[in-house]
């Protein structure tokens, strides 16, 4: 850390842990808080997608967004603190720390991650694993903390083919970068899904349904259209049956490992033998040991996937005082599991 730090870096250390205080108290019934960290190097839309898991929030109930950060903050164009939102529908009430990830601040993330029951840990298929993000992987890992990866595709929806490929490729390259630079095995739950021919984007698979979710920006209340199902699913596209089906292989086995319902489905049916029920609750266990790292793909300025991240959030982290993860009881960091295998 440079040197005229220390002062800032002590008092936004004491900000985080009194706002964290003062977004766990009060009445959030059976299901209680869950506070989780928004990690990633600067410039991969951690602040974006704060935005719009407070815009979700919103559109089911009263929520504020993210402010306007500290003046200095505009300036350099960056997060320098860290910022604390609340986001409560209900009775889940998630916490939101928006950190900074310039690498001179760290101690800043370490200081979230101890207060934090989870983290979305942000990454780009543009940029994939490099050193910086790898410094901040390390605070994640080192903090014990379940986490999940969310990979910020920017302007999803004007995807095309260009001079650097297919934009299938580039997802896949950003698989095998979580993998190969941060020796996680990660398990795809929402890929992107394009057309062979125009690269333009079709929608995201839903890799445990096996459907495909065309959820850009639904979270703003967008009414169904006609023959459309309530839950946004529709069937998958010829184009991305052989693709879903190879993500889905790959979550069973994985999650086959760390349950035993789904290894006896597995070994007496196959992969079509595991319900997607059982693969749920299966994850469950797997975020919550650290076993695998759930990837979700989408894009946080145009709400695509995060949906999908909120509800990984509330059904598959720990909430404070359940006994795993979080800052009361940190999960052992789990041994390191063989290559993992990607669609495309």
């Amino acid at each position: 850390m440079k040197a005229g730090h220390g002062a800032e870096v002590a008092a936004s250390t004491a900000s985080t842990a009194s706002a964290a205080a003062a977004a766990a108290d009060g009445d959030v019934g059976a299901v209680g808080i869950r506070t989780v960290a928004l990690a990633g190097k600067d410039g991969c839309g951690k602040t974006a997608l704060a935005s719009a898991l407070l815009a979700l929030a919103a559109s089911k109930r009263n929520a504020k967004g993210v402010d306007g950060g500290a003046p200095e903050e505009a300036a350099h164009g960056m997060t320098l603190y860290n910022h604390v939102y609340c986001a409560q529908v209900d009775d889940h009430r998630v916490n939101l720390i928006d950190t900074c990830g310039h690498i001179d601040r760290l101690p800043l993330l370490a200081t979230a991650l101890a207060v934090s029951t989870a983290s979305v840990f942000v990454t780009t298929p543009t940029v994939g694993v490099d050193g910086a993000c790898k410094r901040v992987w390390e605070r994640v890992a080192d903090a014990g903390v379940p986490a999940v990866a969310f990979v910020n595709c920017f302007r999803l929806s004007e995807s095309a083919v260009e001079a650097g490929g297919h934009p299938a490729g580039r997802f896949a390259a950003a698989l095998h970068s979580i993998e190969a630079s941060l020796g996680q095995l990660p398990v795809v739950l929402f890929a992107p899904t394009f057309d062979p021919d125009t690269g333009a984007f079709v929608g995201l698979i839903d890799v445990l349904a096996g459907a495909l979710c065309r959820d850009a920006c639904r979270f703003l209340s967008a009414p169904a259209a006609d023959g459309e199902r309530a839950d946004g699913l529709e069937p998958l596209p010829p184009s991305a049956v052989a693709e879903a089906a190879a993500y889905r292989e790959h979550a069973v086995e994985a999650l086959a490992d760390v349950d035993d319902a789904v290894m006896g489905a597995y070994l007496d049916g196959g992969v079509d033998g595991v319900s997607a029920a059982a693969l749920a609750t299966a994850l469950r266990t797997a975020v919550a040991s650290r076993s695998v790292l759930p990837v979700i793909a989408g894009s946080a300025a145009e709400g695509i996937g995060v949906r999908a991240l909120d509800d990984l959030l509330r059904d598959c982290t720990p909430a404070f005082g359940d006994g795993a993860g979080g800052p009361r009881t940190r999960a052992a960091a789990p041994p390191r599991r063989a290559t993992t295998r990607t669609a495309g």
